[in-house]
Formats: structure tokens, C-alpha cells, sequence
């Protein structure tokens, strides 16, 4: 993997770029595009909301949509690192409450490499999840 990052020559903006050439801002102030730790906090989210998607799917769920809300505590102290997330997952469609618990279960404590990567740090990972009716 091999990505780059340019500044856009004003405030604290950077464009992100990787090998495939899609683009993303980030804004030391969070004005243009996420902050550096809300990236982080997105990164989280994204990375085990595609795992319980994908585990969904093979479960044969019919899962509508899929949404994660993510909630941080960080340190007073700098560096100001998270010390704790809570991820909630909203989620629509015709689905069995066990599976997708059984799904958030494998994510978090099996393939999440994001949230791996955190709980190694010493933060704590909490979630949990709403099912809504499919539209």
C-alpha cells in the first residue's frame, strides 16, 4: 500500500491520494474535510461497518442500509489520543437481532484490523446496535 499527501497551500488542508488515484481532503481544522482524528474515529467506523456488511450478506440478511455513528473520549493531556469509542450501528432491513450481533462480534474481535490497531493502544472499543424497520 502506498498513499501520499499534499498540503493545498492554505490553512491546514491536505489532499489525500492513493495508489487508485481516489482523493479525500483532511482539515487540521475540520472545516474542509475530517481532522486527522476524525479520520481515525472514521476510519474505525468504516473499516468494521464493511466487515458486518459483508458478514451480513453471507448470512443471506437483507440488509437496506447501514449507518455508524461513532461517539470519542479523548485524553486532556497531549498528545489528546482517544481513550475510548462507542460505534452504533443503525441498520434497516429484514434482519435476525442474533446475527447481527454475531456479525459486530466477529468484526470487533476478529477482523477489524482499525480497531485492532486502537485496542493495542490501550483504547477502549464499545457498540452496539439498532435495527430498523426496512423502508
Amino acid at each position: 500500500m502506498q498513499t501520499s499527501l499534499t498540503w493545498k497551500g492554505e490553512g491546514l488542508r491536505f489532499e489525500a491520494r492513493n495508489e487508485q488515484g481516489a482523493s479525500c481532503t483532511f482539515d487540521g481544522k475540520g472545516e474542509q474535510g475530517p481532522s486527522p482524528m476524525e479520520a481515525v474515529a472514521l476510519a474505525l467506523a468504516s473499516c468494521s461497518a464493511i466487515d458486518v456488511l459483508m458478514i451480513l450478506q453471507k448470512m443471506r440478511q437483507d440488509v437496506r442500509a447501514c449507518r455508524c455513528h461513532v461517539q470519542a473520549q479523548r485524553r486532556d493531556e497531549i498528545p489528546k489520543t482517544f481513550t475510548q469509542l462507542h460505534l452504533h450501528y443503525e441498520l434497516e432491513g429484514q434482519l435476525d437481532p442474533r446475527k447481527v450481533e454475531q456479525a459486530l462480534v466477529m468484526s470487533h474481535e476478529k477482523y477489524c484490523s482499525v480497531g485492532a490497531m486502537l485496542k493495542a493502544a490501550g483504547v477502549t472499543i464499545e457498540y452496539d446496535f439498532e435495527l430498523l424497520p426496512a423502508l
